[in-house]
């Protein structure tokens, strides 16, 4: 998915401008309730303009000036406050504080927020956003996975699951406190496909979202796709979007490479694997990993070097049972079957 910067920055002003209005509604609305706080704000400019000729008037008294000022603004908060109002009111409520919805900060950097905005323009599909409004925290069964374990010394499929969504939980809590050791920042999901590691990515994913934190999701091709396009386009007019999806791997705050093993492994794809979980590392940035292959086929395949960061750096869970999409299915078929056989009896009655 491609983006016009020119777009988002159009939408940056018109939220900007509305927050603008809108204080401005609110000050002349406070203004008509309270025409006491009007003229204070009046005496406000009066004495700022004094204290600006102070340096040139040595008649005038800046810290009598100062004084002034300041009795007039304990009058005017308890006057606000007999109505309910406050001092920020006044101004503008901006959706980020940083930048005040110009996208840019004061030395001339993008803002988080526009870097967040264009990784959402880039990568964030909308059958993705369905998707995670039908599989988060709140839309999980438990009663799909198995109480029974095969080994009396291990947990059962279901309370190992109870388990990960736990550290799931704690992991997308900790996030947004961003204060925890860099050891717990990473995840490393694996174990045979249908066992539950796709749904509790998407938790985790939709969790971070909802908190205004960037994520990006790839099949582990798409990820060396957007790196080889970066690496050896030659296409003058698509450089800047192949850079801009190249850098927002290593800025998101959420990466997540799903399905690792099952791309075209070679020297380039495995020196680059290497480059992103080091840099990401590095930078404290989250990665979660997603993949079929277990510790010792992911050592084998992508080296030693590669698999020394994961050990040091995620949390390894792994998912083992009976294929949750069967289980999901012998369910709907068995609520279907009541329905037909509820039907059938109401019919018979009649």
């Amino acid at each position: 998915m491609n983006y016009d910067l020119n777009d988002i920055l159009r939408e940056y002003k018109l939220k900007q401008t509305r927050a603008i209005e809108e204080a401005r509604q609110r000050r002349e609305e406070i203004y008509k309730e309270l025409p006491e706080v009007k003229e204070i704000d009046k005496k406000f400019k009066k004495l700022g303009l004094k204290i600006s000729m102070a340096a040139l008037d040595s008649k005038v008294d800046p810290n009598k000036v100062r004084l002034k000022i300041s009795e007039l603004n304990n009058k005017k908060i308890k006057l606000l406050k007999s109505k309910n109002y406050k001092l920020e009111d006044f101004e503008p409520k901006y959706e980020c504080n940083i930048c005040k919805d110009e996208g840019y900060t004061e030395d001339g950097e993008r803002c988080t927020c526009l870097k967040n905005e264009i990784i959402k323009k880039l990568y964030l599909d909308s059958n993705l956003k369905n998707l995670l409004e039908k599989e988060n925290f709140s839309t999980t069964k438990f009663d799909i996975f198995s109480e029974e374990s095969d080994d009396p010394d291990r947990l059962s499929p279901r309370e190992t699951i109870i388990e990960y969504f736990v550290i799931a939980y704690d992991f997308c809590n900790d996030a947004k406190k961003n204060d925890i050791p860099t050891s717990n920042k990473n995840l490393l999901l694996f174990g045979a496909t249908g066992l539950g590691k796709t749904f509790l990515t998407n938790c985790i994913a939709k969790e971070f979202l909802d908190s205004g934190l960037s994520v990006i999701y790839l099949v582990a091709f798409q990820l060396f796709d957007i790196i080889s396009d970066h690496r050896f386009t030659n296409d003058s007019r698509r450089i800047d979007i192949t850079k801009e999806k190249y850098d927002s791997i290593f800025n998101c705050d959420l990466l997540i490479i799903d399905d690792l093993g099952t791309e075209l492994t070679n020297s380039f794809t495995i020196s680059e694997l290497y480059n992103v979980i080091n840099l990401r590392i590095i930078n404290d940035k989250r990665t979660i990993i997603s993949t079929n292959l277990n510790p010792k086929e992911l050592s084998e395949i992508y080296t030693d070097r590669i698999f020394s960061r994961i050990s040091a750096y995620y949390k390894q869970l792994y998912f083992f049972g009976d294929d949750l999409r069967w289980e999901s299915n012998k369910h709907s078929k068995k609520s279907m079957e009541e329905q037909e056989s509820s039907f059938l009896n109401d019919k018979n009655k009649k």
